[in-house]
């Protein structure tokens, strides 16, 4: 008969119980691997399905909620990155004479904006270096529409850069109020704007 774990197993139990849970993540969703980096034995067969128990247990399911709510990205954290997609330059990656250059500074600190980078060889030396960035065109799009101007945007059909400013300065005002659109202008509206 199996013993039922005790007051005294129990912090030992829900220490394996972590275990598997951040094996799990570790190994990519793997059961067994997961069972078997938390200290539980056996041919792969068992630990399979002593995983598969395992990701049933309540507290197991606890400690993996627990790992994806750390891991995850809140709110805030996700409008500030797509802001830095949106706000993307080559700027950081370029040295003075106009190379790409990954190990500077202000390069490894924008590295999050870097999509692909791509190099061509000659003879064992790099002749051509391609750097290509996620899409400032498409997070400004993914903010426009989280702050509702999208819509504005594509009912009103501004055909310059100058239209463009006037209809979104005007839908900031509407929603977020004059002050709050000035301060988005430089203190003012845009030019031809009449408030």
């Amino acid at each position: 008969m199996k013993k039922r774990p005790g007051p005294e197993r129990e912090p030992a139990q829900d220490l394996k119980f972590a275990l598997f849970a951040a094996a799990y993540v570790k190994h990519n969703c793997n059961r067994t691997a997961a069972a078997r980096a938390a200290g539980y034995g056996g041919k792969d067969e068992s630990l399979a399905v002593q995983g598969s128990v395992l990701l049933r247990e309540p507290k197991v399911q606890a400690h993996l909620a627990e790992i994806r709510r750390e891991a995850a990205m809140d709110a805030l954290e996700s409008i500030q990155r797509m802001t830095d997609f949106a706000r993307n330059s080559i700027d950081p990656f370029l040295d003075e004479q106009g190379n790409i250059d990954l190990t500077t500074p202000q390069a490894r600190a924008a590295i999050h904006l870097v999509k692909g980078v791509s190099e061509t060889f000659t003879a064992g030396i790099v002749t051509r270096r391609r750097i290509e960035l996620y899409s400032a065109l498409e997070a400004t799009k993914t903010l426009m529409q989280f702050h509702g101007l999208l819509e504005v945007v594509l009912r009103d059909k501004p055909k310059t850069g100058r239209e463009l400013d006037e209809v979104l300065y005007r839908e900031l005002k509407r929603v977020k109020g004059k002050e709050f659109a000035d301060r988005c202008y430089g203190g003012e509206p845009p030019a031809g704007v009449v408030h």
